[in-house]
């Protein structure tokens, strides 16, 4: 059943990731030189901007904080003039965001700003220094899920870019290779898709899960996974209105895990070994624990339910990670006979 936007949208992120792949980044050498980064979002956008952190981070060693621009007003965080400014918005118009920029260049009007953005013409693109289209199209659903990927590619492009830049100047500051991770950039539209197909004969037809009755939920995400844990629980509570919480999975033992109960339903995303001794305990309890990886992984036999996706480079993972949750939110949505295209109290955007 393809009746939905929300689900056209989510089967079209392997043409958008290949399709942001192949447009050119403006990036100057005021953007590549920039000593610090900080990324500014809301809602899904700063999801996608947590998982790029650690791209920086790792890839291009550069420090970098991701900011809610919802709270900008209420820290008004210190911005040094050799920071890139990393704007992060699905429809460019995000009152929030456009007020916290506002604010930044009113005190420091020599702040580089770079907006990725899916509108050319939008409020953002005008008021930021340079800008990079999305090319994903119009999103019609509420809950973000092609801009989402988009944002993740472009975000992952311009790790890479930063990194090369800064291997150029000194070596031995980014020991990587930037060959093999664009390599494996190219390769992840097909793994989309492949994991898509297959995820599409469980889940994604509108037809529930048995443990979809529960009105509660955790997704547990270690390291570069707890964005997507977030993201993952936004994207329920939005569209089914369930209570999701995302936590990290260190972080659930220290508390939250006392709401356990015989039947609820955990979603572990990746487990190691070091996550699945603590799956194995909930399961004890009664738990009923899904996991969601590689292929074949040895984490994965014995869960409750599990789904599977393709094998690609550890630090793209996340492209995939994120599938199965977002059709799980549509087929939880479908199950209730709702309105997964617009939820209510919900805008595209917060104007």
């Amino acid at each position: 059943m393809n009746d939905s936007i929300m689900l056209k949208n989510i089967c079209e992120q392997p043409n958008v990731v290949a399709d942001c792949l192949a447009i050119e980044l403006p990036l100057s050498d005021r953007v590549l030189s920039a000593q610090r980064i900080m990324l500014l979002a809301c809602g899904s956008s700063r999801h996608a901007g947590l998982v790029a952190q650690h791209w920086f981070e790792t890839i291009a060693k550069i420090p970098i904080q991701v900011l809610d621009a919802a709270a900008w007003t209420d820290r008004s965080p210190l911005v040094e003039s050799n920071t890139l400014i990393i704007a992060l918005s699905q429809s460019g118009k995000t009152k929030d965001l456009l007020e916290a920029l506002t604010q930044i260049k009113a005190v420091t009007p020599e702040i580089q700003v770079l907006a990725i953005v899916n509108g050319s013409d939008s409020p953002l693109v005008h008021l930021a220094d340079s800008a990079i289209v999305t090319p994903a199209g119009p999103e019609g659903a509420v809950a973000a899920t092609k801009s989402f990927s988009a944002q993740l590619v472009i975000l992952a492009r311009i790790a890479v870019n930063l990194a090369e830049y800064k291997s150029l100047i000194s070596p031995s500051i980014v020991p990587v290779s930037i060959s093999k991770l664009r390599t494996d950039l190219k390769v992840l539209p097909q793994a989309i898709a492949k994991s898509l197909n297959n995820l599409q004969r469980h889940i994604g037809k509108g037809v529930g899960l048995d443990w979809m009755v529960s009105e509660s939920i955790v997704l547990l995400g270690r390291g570069i996974q707890q964005p997507i844990a977030l993201e993952g629980a936004l994207k329920l509570k939005e569209t089914a209105y369930v209570h999701a919480e995302g936590f990290g999975a260190g972080d659930f033992c220290h508390g939250p895990m006392a709401i356990l109960k015989p039947g609820f339903p955990i979603i572990a995303l990746m487990p190691d070994q070091k996550m699945r001794s603590d799956l194995d305990r909930f399961q004890a309890l009664g738990c009923t624990v899904i996991g969601i990886g590689k292929r074949g992984h040895e984490c994965l036999p014995g869960l409750d339910q599990v789904f599977e996706l393709e094998s690609i480079a550890d630090w793209l993972m996340s492209f995939l990670i994120v599938l199965p949750l977002q059709l799980l939110a549509y087929d939880w949505a479908r199950s209730r006979e709702l309105n997964v295209d617009q939820p209510r109290y919900l805008t595209k955007f917060i104007g």
